[in-house]
């Protein structure tokens, strides 16, 4: 348990909470699926902190920089207590 299957699905934890498929996307190597999952999130939901926060760290890691740090700015605004928004 904890690995993904072969079609890159996350174990069931993750599935149930987009900011973790995200993140798990990440650890496995598919950012494209992560920048998708995450600019679908914030598309639905543009005031989530946590949509928006998942979308910088997928930035970050493709080297957007200037999009990761609207993002991130955009979620520090919106939850200025979430202290990962403050350290992407």
């Amino acid at each position: 348990m904890g690995t993904p299957d072969d079609d890159g699905r996350a174990p069931p934890v993750a599935q149930a909470d987009p900011a973790g498929r995200i993140r798990h996307l990440l650890r496995v190597g598919q950012t494209r699926r992560a920048r998708e999952l995450a600019a679908d999130l914030v598309a639905q939901n543009p005031e989530d902190p946590d949509a928006l926060v998942g979308l910088a760290q997928v930035l970050v890691q493709i080297g957007e920089w200037q999009p990761a740090l609207e993002a991130a700015v955009q979620a520090c605004r919106l939850a200025p207590e979430d202290e990962l928004a403050h350290h992407l």
